[in-house]
Order: C-alpha cells, then sequence, then structure tokens
C-alpha cells in the first residue's frame, strides 16, 4: 500500500501518459502540477484519502480519456473543465457526486 502525498513536482515527469495509483493510501490534495502532464491518458487515483478540489489546471489535459477518483474525500463543485474534456472524447470520469 502506498502512504503519502502525491509529489508535489509531479508535472516535471511530462511524459507521463498514465498514472494508476487506486486503491492505496495517498493523503493530501491532487498537485496542481498534473495539469502540466500534456500527455496524461489515464489518470486513476480512485479509493484513496485525497481530498481538497480537482486543480483547475487540468483542463490542459486535452489527451486525458479516463479519469477516476471516486473513493476520495475530494469536494466542491466539478469544475466546467470536466465538460470540455467529455467534448474532447473522455471515455470515463468516475467520482462520488
Amino acid at each position: 500500500s502506498i502512504t503519502g502525498p502525491l509529489p508535489y513536482g509531479i508535472g516535471a515527469n511530462i511524459n507521463l501518459e498514465d498514472i494508476v495509483i487506486a486503491n492505496n493510501k495517498l493523503t493530501g490534495i491532487i498537485p496542481p502540477g498534473i495539469g502540466d502532464l500534456k500527455d496524461l491518458r489515464l489518470l486513476d487515483l480512485q479509493n484513496n484519502l485525497l481530498s481538497g478540489n480537482i486543480p483547475e489546471n487540468m483542463a490542459r489535459l486535452r489527451d486525458l480519456r479516463e479519469l477516476h477518483l471516486e473513493g476520495n474525500d475530494i469536494q466542491g463543485i466539478v469544475s466546467p473543465f470536466i465538460c470540455e474534456l467529455s467534448e474532447a472524447d473522455l471515455r470515463s470520469f468516475t467520482a462520488d457526486c
């Protein structure tokens, strides 16, 4: 089981295409640097202990096709960028609404 926060500098790994860290004990927020991963296609962080909001700059993830965030304590209004991604062929979005 992976514990602790996601690295704040995760956006420096610009070649990442898939991030799957589901069913662990990640804590803290989704770092804003996630929005710098321009090639990201899959972000699966479901069933962790994450909190906070979905970073607005994730709207830059034009290649994102799957986003799984359910089973966390992510709060707030789902940002309009999710609608923009849906129009850009987001195949799967799951969250606790």
